[in-house]
């Protein structure tokens, strides 16, 4: 038995138990909420909009906050927390690999050390694309203001859309190579129990070539989602700080990304190092007869 093939299984345990968690992170509102791949933080969101078109009241939506009594409606045009609220509108999303989360600030986005209360999740769906603006208005119409867009409000620019559709090719390959990764550590770890129970190079090579795979594919989703997760955020705050957009978050996801990748490097160097060490094979016995 090849006892030093423990060490191999239980990092590839490890590694796929990260990948597990970083995958099915945010699918129901109380699992790891907090390894989001990006917080979008709108509850600032139109601010200077509202105060528009409520001053104008040519529209619907401009009437229909003019309507509000007097304190309602300063709270409206001066209070974005409170616009967002009588909207209907959430001031977060938490974007996950399979899904995304909205909610609330408790008490309130401004309070230091604000909670975020979680209010819905979509469906889990495989390589889904999060459009934020879509969302947000489909809550419009819900709250019957379906007239209303809001490109035309000027809540939400060209070149925030243009942000987010880079976002949007690089999570779907992000799926399909964390079921590969997911797919090739299952391999690995098959792998490892045979090599547990017979010895010698070649189960040893075998090895190498998995867990070089395994590495290589955690490598590049690692890399990929840093890249999503900084020049994401980036380009977000960009475009969208001046129409109350805010982005956040990704650490903690990209930490337990590049854990498992780091599982994985060490396995392959364990393979690598057992493929090398010299092993001594026992000489035959040989009897020697007397005459």
């Amino acid at each position: 038995m090849r006892f030093f093939a423990i060490v191999p299984i239980l990092l590839l345990t490890a590694a796929l138990v990260l990948t597990f968690l970083g995958l099915f992170a945010g699918h129901r509102e109380s699992f790891l909420q907090d390894y989001e791949v990006l917080n979008l933080n709108i509850s600032q969101l139109g601010l200077k909009s509202v105060q528009t078109v409520s001053s104008a009241g040519t529209s619907e939506f401009g009437q229909a906050v003019n309507e509000l009594p007097a304190d309602v409606r300063t709270l409206v045009e001066q209070n974005a927390n409170s616009a967002l609220q009588a909207l209907g509108l959430p001031q977060f999303y938490n974007a996950h690999v399979l899904t995304w989360c909205e909610g609330e600030y408790e008490p309130n986005a401004e309070a230091e050390n604000a909670k975020k209360n979680f209010t819905h999740c979509s469906k889990e769906q495989a390589g889904y694309s999060f459009d934020p603006r879509e969302e947000i208005q489909a809550t419009l119409d819900d709250a019957g203001f379906s007239d209303v867009k809001v490109k035309d409000l000027g809540w939400w620019p060209q070149s925030l859309d243009d942000a987010l559709d880079l976002v949007k090719p690089i999570t779907r390959a992000a799926f399909i190579l964390f079921v590969a990764e997911c797919v090739v550590i299952f391999v690995c770890l098959f792998s490892a129990v045979v090599a547990f129970f017979a010895s010698g190079r070649v189960s040893a090579c075998c090895n190498i070539f998995f867990n070089l795979l395994a590495f290589l594919i955690s490598a590049a989703i690692s890399s990929l989602m840093t890249a999503l997760v900084v020049v994401g955020k980036a380009a977000i705050n960009e475009y969208g700080s001046d129409y109350g957009v805010h982005a956040s978050g990704g650490h903690k996801f990209l930490a337990l990304s590049w854990a498992a990748t780091a599982c994985l490097l060490v396995t392959a160097l364990a393979w690598c190092i057992d493929c090398c060490i010299p092993r001594h094979k026992k000489q035959p016995v040989v009897e020697k007869y007397i005459e």
